[in-house]
């Protein structure tokens, strides 16, 4: 038989097994089918195969499969659900922290006076201003990424490369506030 109309009937024979051929197509794959050796035995070959298909048990999951499913994922989702919970509060507790730190470099200007050697109010007052700077600084870094990466969705790698930037930058800036205020406590 001609091998374009042999690839022609394969396809059909495929659609036939599925009923999704009409009676015409079905009566021509029948008779093609009837004189071509070849296109018999991959009928044959073909019946054979949907038959041990239909014919094998479907395959059922464990009882209670279901409801150990569910519970599983409904699990999942309370984790999640609280995981949120606790970084949302870790994130008011940071903010917070750094809001209160200029009123706490205040009190302890205040009280520390009266309780404190003034070299330790000062050393004290001068970290806390710092930490208030770097904390400010980072929140302030983190924002700007956050608000980049919502504008320009970026791939895993600009994401790893914009953050590696940052820290680096974030590094270089806190070395330069270190050895400015070393710098001023030796004048």
């Amino acid at each position: 038989m001609n091998q374009q109309s042999c690839e022609q009937y394969s396809e059909w024979m495929s659609l036939a097994q599925d009923g999704l051929l009409n009676s015409a197509q079905n009566r021509l794959l029948h008779t093609h089918v009837a004189l071509c050796p070849e296109c018999q035995a991959q009928w044959a070959a073909m019946t054979l195969i949907s038959q041990v298909l239909h014919s094998a048990p479907m395959a059922e999951p464990l009882p209670g499969f279901a409801t150990r499913f569910e519970s599983r994922l409904a699990l999942r989702e309370e984790k999640r659900r609280q995981l949120m919970i606790w970084l949302l509060l870790g994130i008011g507790v940071v903010a917070l922290t750094i809001l209160s730190l200029p009123s706490l470099t205040g009190i302890l200007r205040l009280t520390g006076y009266l309780v404190l050697p003034y070299r330790f109010v000062a050393y004290a007052q001068g970290l806390l201003n710092w930490t208030a700077i770097v904390l400010s600084s980072f929140a302030e870094a983190v924002g700007v990424l956050v608000r980049h990466f919502v504008a320009q969705p970026a791939g895993t790698a600009g994401i790893i490369g914009s953050v590696t930037l940052a820290g680096a930058l974030c590094v270089l800036w806190t070395r330069l506030l270190i050895g400015r205020m070393s710098a001023q406590r030796t004048k």
